[in-house]
């Protein structure tokens, strides 16, 4: 028990020990796809351990028999050597590899389930680790969900190394940081903080790095979800907030950008999804199209999706309140309502079924296999269309003023923002349903000071607008001419506010 113990944090000269530890550590033996192989050179042994699936397999026997060859002959000529001495040695004399050495037995577990090819050398108590290992990895291709008419095709994979390959290529800063630790006890996921070192704020990249440290948990396989929860939910409030307090992108060229303006980007690894910090909920606003258009054309079209944001807020809600009580409304206004009798269902039922059917709807088309999915959309059709208002449990115009604002929602540049406004529509609803104006002013007043008591690594969530700054509504409303865009927001507290 002592043994094991003390093999678990000391790599011992015995290669038996190790291989013993090693052995019944990793499974080998119960789990195929764990390497372990003892190699014989003259007078010399040596073990080799790995996981499949994660080294170079072109010429990798090859490579194999060149690293066993040289780490002996630098043992032979050199017995009383200093570990910097054989890493210094290998990096030389192997080729389009990087060698280090690790000391400790557990980081050298670690490593050898990230994927590098770890070696033992018989009477030294190093571990040489050899870094061959090629992740599984589809080729950038278009973003699903980001998608443009004109610029840049390519998007974030699944694989680390890939996305800050993407993010370097835009960026060519040496100031450019990208620095990687793990998260999670037995998953051990690979993250990566980006920023620019003597632009972003130091504060900010502070507390960013020490609220990493603090999280405690055995992974996060759901990647960036699982680390946005413990980044930014630190309280109650936020926990159960379903506004996004960070922001996801898959493409490269809107990462380098908010790079650019002084934010940090987090890189995880097994998610094409980075994430943007800090932001505000103006920052979900904008469209990547909305640069490569001109500065007239991305201004109102920026302009739209705040109006589409307003619709699919507020519209049903507003809506429903007139349709109940009339007598508010003004003379040209006539039209709004239903007609009496053309339903037996009240209108706020009418509304949240209306709501929860689209919300059933939605999750039966993504988990519809594609080649059912036509038929999905021309049941919903009939039944949500023709039927429903023939045999008068839905209005017409109930179905109209939901489908305005779900365009709304889908016009929304963001996904996660778009969710958290319809739950905020479907609360108006029932306020609106229970207490009718005072319900409908009062729901308004609690969503506007709630989000104003938001803030996210000390930013307001509705700035510019609370606290007001004009530089910066300006900066939100209106596409500026790339020329024009002199400042960096300074509600950032950026080293450098100019962009030179």
């Amino acid at each position: 028990m002592d043994n094991t113990k003390q093999a678990s944090t000391v790599i011992h000269k015995s290669l038996k020990l190790n291989r013993d530890y090693l052995d019944e550590t990793l499974g080998v033996g119960k789990s195929f796809d764990i390497i372990a192989k003892e190699f014989h050179f003259d007078d010399h042994k040596a073990a080799c351990y790995c996981v499949n699936g994660f080294f170079m397999t072109n010429g990798i026997f090859l490579l194999v028999r060149n690293i066993g060859k040289e780490i002996i002959n630098f043992a032979k000529n050199n017995p009383s050597f200093e570990p910097n001495n054989l890493a210094e040695y290998l990096n030389t004399h192997i080729s389009f590899v990087q060698v280090s050495l690790e000391k400790d037995m557990s980081k050298a577990l670690t490593q050898i389930l990230a994927g590098p090819m770890v070696w033992f050398l018989e009477g030294y108590d190093v571990a040489v680790v050899v870094d061959t290992r090629v992740y599984p990895a589809r080729s950038p291709s278009e973003s699903e969900v980001e998608r443009v008419v004109r610029g840049p095709r390519d998007a974030y994979t699944e694989t680390l190394i890939t996305n800050t390959a993407l993010t370097r290529r835009r960026i060519r800063d040496p100031n450019l940081r990208m620095e990687i630790s793990q998260i999670g006890e037995r998953s051990k996921t690979d993250i990566c903080i980006s920023y620019i070192e003597n632009l972003t704020n130091k504060d900010l990249v502070s507390r960013v790095k020490e609220r990493l440290k603090t999280i405690t948990t055995d992974g996060i396989p759901m990647a960036e979800q699982s680390l946005d929860e413990y980044l930014v939910n630190s309280r109650w409030s936020s926990r159960w907030n379903p506004y996004p307090l960070v922001r996801y992108t898959e493409r490269p060229d809107i990462a380098a950008n908010y790079l650019l303006q002084g934010h940090v980007v987090i890189f995880v690894d097994t998610t094409p999804e980075v994430i943007i910090l800090p932001t505000t909920f103006f920052h979900h606003l904008h469209h990547p199209e909305d640069y490569h258009m001109r500065p007239a054309v991305g201004t109102y079209m920026r302009w739209m999706i705040l109006l589409a944001i307003l619709m699919s807020l507020f519209l049903p809600a507003v809506w429903l309140e007139f349709a109940m009580h009339p007598k508010f409304l003004p003379k040209w206004l006539w039209f709004i309502g239903p007609e009496k009798g053309s339903h037996h269902i009240s209108l706020p039922w009418q509304l949240l079924f209306v709501e929860i059917g689209l919300d059933i709807l939605r999750r039966a088309i993504i988990n519809t296999p594609l080649a059912l999915a036509s038929a999905i959309g021309l049941i919903a059709g009939i039944v949500f269309g023709q039927l429903t208002v023939k045999v008068g449990l839905i209005s017409s115009e109930a179905l109209v003023y939901i489908a305005l604002a779900t365009i709304g929602s889908f016009a929304t540049s963001s996904i996660e923002l778009s969710n958290a406004n319809r739950m905020t529509r479907i609360a108006l609803l029932i306020l609106v349903g229970f207490f009718h104006m005072y319900g409908l002013i009062a729901g308004i007043l609690i969503w506007f000071i709630w989000m104003a008591n938001v803030k996210t690594f000390g930013i307001p969530y509705l700035w510019p607008l609370f606290p007001f700054d004009w530089l910066g509504v300006k900066q939100i409303l209106i596409r500026q001419p790339a020329p024009a865009e002199m400042y960096r927001p300074k509600i950032l507290k950026t080293q450098d506010i100019t962009k030179k």
